[in-house]
């Protein structure tokens, strides 16, 4: 019976989406404003960093990728955090912010 209800549950499932395409703007800057801006207006600073790759789409393909390191600042006592991503020329693109920032 399990099994049935699986092939069931699967041929009915919608297959995969593809993206969702949308348009987005980010503030992008010198690196050094954009974190006196998160420190002074937010008071965060950085938790942590990795490497990213910011990925840009046109129909559906990859359009360009550019190496960046990602920085996730968080102000621990408001919960307030920024994502930013800071490119090898020195500039960087506030990617997201936001409130309610809590540990997973």
């Amino acid at each position: 019976m399990n099994k049935l209800l699986l092939i069931l549950a699967l041929s009915t499932a919608p297959a995969y989406a593809a993206p969702v395409e949308f348009n987005t703007t980010h503030f992008c800057d010198d690196y050094k404003k954009i974190v006196n801006y998160t420190i002074s207006e937010f008071g965060e600073t950085a938790l942590f960093k990795g490497i990213g790759f910011p990925v840009y789409y046109d129909n559906n393909r990859v359009k360009g990728e550019t190496e960046a390191y990602m920085v996730f600042f968080v102000n621990q006592d408001t919960s307030t955090w920024s994502l930013i991503y800071a490119f090898g020329d020195g500039k960087a693109c506030i990617i997201a912010d936001g409130a309610g920032f809590e540990p997973y």
